[in-house]
């Protein structure tokens, strides 16, 4: 907890005294870090349970289930698809739902989303396997297309252009959309 990441130096990484590198550090109480660890992950992340937590956190089983459980007062309970699943009481549900995005690789959506099942069809984890000579390397190192938060496909650059893959059928109301990300990665790639 002392180090950090610090300035590359070409291709070797450096590390860092956090304490020093860090203008304005503070110590924070371990116990207090990790509740909002949780806050934080419940915002960006949820709804989830323990075990998705203990999954993208590292902090075990245990640790999980009592973080959870300290902050009962500040979650909500919801069931998805029979799950059930806590939300942090300061969610933004009113959030728009319908989207398209073009997601990079190791996108921090992809990784920490879980459980994936929902998000992950079989028809898309099937294709990964296959560009993957039968494994599944890991969605969070394909470019995925979300459509309304699940991966309807694939989508890369080829030299100069980019091409999309769509395993599951886009929605004709999502054309335009799909149209303006692929305008949008085209600017932010020059």
């Amino acid at each position: 907890g002392r180090l950090c990441f610090g300035p590359p130096e070409g291709a070797n990484v450096t590390f860092v005294r956090a304490d020093q590198w860090i203008g304005g550090w503070r110590e924070v109480d371990p116990d207090d870090a990790r509740r909002e660890v949780l806050r934080r992950f419940l915002g960006a992340y949820g709804p989830a349970n323990p075990d998705a937590f203990m999954r993208w956190s590292g902090f075990g089983r245990d640790v999980a289930k009592a973080l959870f459980q300290e902050l009962s007062g500040e979650l909500s309970e919801v069931s998805v698809e029979g799950t059930r699943l806590w939300l942090s009481d300061d969610s933004d549900l009113d959030a728009d739902a319908t989207s398209l995005r073009l997601v990079p690789q190791y996108d921090p959506y992809v990784i920490g989303f879980r459980p994936r099942e929902p998000m992950l069809p079989d028809l898309v984890k099937a294709r990964i396997r296959e560009g993957g000579r039968g494994k599944l390397e890991g969605v969070a190192s394909q470019r995925v297309v979300l459509v309304d938060g699940v991966a309807t496909g694939l989508w890369r650059r080829e030299r100069e252009t980019l091409a999309v893959e769509h395993v599951l059928p886009l929605p004709r109301v999502r054309k335009r959309a799909l149209d303006a990300a692929l305008r949008a990665v085209r600017a932010a790639l020059g």
